[in-house]
C-alpha cells in the first residue's frame, strides 16, 4: 500500500523529471510494481529502474512489461534481481520487449527462478531486438538450449550473462 501511494502521489509529480528510480528491498510485490508500470508508462524522463528482491512475481512483470511498452517510455536499464516472475513473468517481459521495446538496453533478471521454459521467448527477443545490448541471466535454471545458442550467435555486440 504505501509503496502504491508513493508512486501514484509523490513520484507522479516527479515523472517528468526524475530519470533514476531504486525501490531496492522495499517489498512493493506485484501492487507496487503495477503502480511503477504506470509511472514508467507516462514518464519521459525515466532512464533507470531498480527493483531488486521486491517479491514481485509474474502479474508484476506483466504490468511492467506493458508499461515498458508504451510508445512514450524513455527507460534505458531495468534491473529485477532477485524477484520471482518465474518463467510466466519473464515469458511475458520478453514478448512485449520482443515487439515494443524502443529504448530498453539493459536487463537484469538474474535470480528470478526462471528454467528451461522460458529459454525460447528469449531466444525470441534477442533475435528480434535490435535494441537490447546487455541480458543478465545469472542464478536462474536455464537449460542453453539451441535456439538459444542460436540467437545468441547472430545477436552482434550483446552481452548475455548466464551463469547459473
Amino acid at each position: 500500500m504505501r509503496a502504491r501511494l508513493l508512486v501514484s502521489v509523490g513520484l507522479s509529480r516527479l515523472s517528468q523529471v526524475i530519470s533514476h528510480v531504486d525501490m531496492s528491498y522495499n517489498v512493493i510485490s506485484d501492487v507496487g510494481a503495477r503502480a511503477l508500470a504506470a509511472l514508467i508508462s507516462h514518464s519521459t524522463s525515466l532512464t533507470s529502474v531498480t527493483l531488486v528482491d521486491n517479491n514481485i512475481r509474474a502479474s508484476g512483470a506483466r504490468a511492467l512489461a506493458h508499461g515498458l511498452a508504451s510508445a512514450t517510455c524513455p527507460v534505458r536499464s531495468l534491473d529485477l534481481r532477485l524477484n520471482y516472475i518465474a518463467d510466466e513473468g519473464a515469458v511475458e517481459l520478453y514478448r512485449v520487449l520482443t515487439l515494443r521495446n524502443r529504448t530498453l538496453v539493459s536487463i537484469n533478471v538474474s535470480s528470478n527462478l526462471c528454467t528451461e521454459a522460458s529459454t525460447s521467448a528469449l531466444a525470441d527477443m534477442l533475435r528480434h531486438n535490435d535494441v537490447i545490448g546487455s541480458v543478465d541471466l545469472t542464478a536462474n535454471h536455464l537449460a542453453v538450449s539451441i535456439s538459444l545458442c542460436l540467437s545468441l550467435s547472430l545477436s552482434v555486440c550483446l552481452s548475455v550473462c548466464v551463469e547459473s
